[in-house]
């Protein structure tokens, strides 16, 4: 696995402990999923790949000590939204007793079960034919479909919803800020939340965002892209959003062609994006140091991930050049 990949499934989130076997079982059965179960690639060994009905689908098992049902059922509620609006997404599925989550008990320990259609389509990547302006017009054109949704979706209950930018752990306890980070790094980071809290939040820019769609995040099909993995939702920035995308699209050239490919994919991604939804110029023009903060934001995640989980020497030393390139004020891109 290159450098790029360990730092992009590091940044999927909280590792999960081997789920057990019979938890295993249970939500196979509650879902009606028929066959050997694969464990999916680049997953904390807890999604799987099944058929249900003959149809491809993805189980997912989550420790109740990862997410709450309210945190699981605000996700499935945004996505079926969207889906309603007409963006393709996989979309979750009944169990065998028509729920969307079963709650799962072994020993002390509770599960939540959930189910999602497989995504069609293909996948992209750097090396493909379909890297191209075209996709990135298609790429920008499915977010501004998302963010226009946005604006209009309420939750069914307020204790249904998708948790703000703010309630991001490392932003409410300093305490738990990596040691490995430095005094330079940390003091970047409550000048960034000092920044974001002075952040106006009109509704034509801020709301339900993705939060990581990247290309392993969503699949190429009939013209349209097929988006998956809503688990990091959040409300967030709509600008945000878009330099979320744009960094890890610039992750994937080198160094020296960095700012060259980042102003042809923001043009693409913008002119798609566009031709779905309104985003002033002001907030546009915040694209690039949205970008920068994106850097940060993954600098310290996987710092504190790291410092909790583990990572192999070459992992760690990607990481360190980030930071290196963080403390100098290294832009990430030259816009």
């Amino acid at each position: 696995m290159n450098i790029i990949m360990e730092l992009k499934t590091l940044e999927r989130g909280v590792i999960v402990e081997q789920i057990p076997e019979q938890v295993i079982r249970q939500a196979s059965d509650f879902f009606g999923c028929l066959g050997p179960l694969r464990l999916m690639e680049s997953s904390y060994n807890n999604v799987f790949e099944a058929y249900q009905d003959h149809h491809p689908v993805i189980l997912k098992i989550m420790p109740r000590t990862i997410a709450d049902v309210d945190a699981i059922m605000s996700e499935l509620e945004w996505v079926r939204f969207l889906g309603s609006r007409g963006l393709k997404v996989c979309s979750p599925t009944l169990s065998r007793q028509g729920q969307f989550v079963e709650n799962i008990v072994s020993g002390d320990l509770m599960y939540h079960a959930l189910c999602f259609e497989k995504s069609q389509g293909v996948s992209v990547g750097p090396k493909g034919p379909n890297w191209n302006q075209n996709l990135f017009r298609t790429w920008g054109a499915a977010m501004g479909t998302m963010h226009a949704a946005a604006t209009q979706f309420r939750p069914s209950h307020p204790a249904i919803r998708r948790p703000y930018w703010y309630e991001y752990a490392l932003f409410n306890n300093l305490n738990d800020f990596p040691k490995s980070g430095g005094e330079m790094v940390r003091k970047k980071w409550i000048d960034a939340a000092e920044w974001l809290h002075s952040l106006p939040t009109p509704p034509g820019a801020f709301g339900l965002i993705h939060n990581d769609l990247h290309h392993y995040n969503f699949h190429v099909l009939d013209q349209g892209l097929v988006l998956f993995d809503f688990g990091d939702c959040e409300y967030g920035w709509f600008s945000y959003d878009i330099a979320i995308s744009a960094y890890h699209a610039v992750q994937t050239v080198s160094l020296e062609d960095r700012t060259t490919f980042a102003k042809q994919f923001i043009s693409a991604f913008l002119e798609g994006y566009l031709s779905r939804h309104n985003l002033e110029p002001e907030w546009i023009q915040l694209i690039p140091k949205f970008i920068e903060y994106r850097r940060l934001f993954s600098l310290v995640f996987f710092l504190h991930h790291a410092g909790t989980f583990g990572v192999d020497d070459d992992t760690w030393k990607a990481i360190m050049t980030m930071k290196a390139e963080v403390e100098r004020d290294e832009p990430y891109i030259k816009c």
